[in-house]
């Protein structure tokens, strides 16, 4: 019975983990051409912006000859380079993150400390 309470509370750290590392993310604009950041790293998705200022994100970017080229919403989609303004791609934020976690582990303390205070506990008895 024990082993599988531990193995209850892995799987709950393990999600818990996995969601607020995934959560703390944003769309950070990148000060190189669609080219460059490319080539220098090879981002999962990036967010164009058009020149009429409308914006899209591209999964699995490629350069096409003139294009960059990715999916969105599962549909092969292009962006003519010459018509890109700004691409961004998500950065995590470590402090945001940090704050997320911080504040999920201390709801049970302070939720346990308003209880307590409104109902009396004794723990040493």
């Amino acid at each position: 019975m024990r082993a599988h309470g531990s193995m209850h509370s892995a799987v709950l750290g393990t999600l818990l983990v996995a969601t607020t590392l995934t959560a703390c993310t944003s769309w950070r604009v990148q000060p190189v051409t669609p080219e460059q950041l490319l080539n220098d790293e090879r981002p999962k998705a990036v967010r164009v912006q058009r020149a009429d200022r409308s914006r899209v994100v591209l999964n699995s970017p490629q350069l096409g000859p003139d294009s960059l080229l990715g999916t969105t919403r599962g549909q092969r989609t292009g962006v003519p380079l010459a018509d890109i303004t700004q691409i961004a791609v998500r950065r995590g934020n470590a402090l945001k993150t940090t704050g997320l976690i911080l504040g999920i582990l201390a709801t049970p303390v302070v939720l346990l400390a308003v209880v307590c205070a409104s109902e009396g506990c004794n723990f040493g008895d």
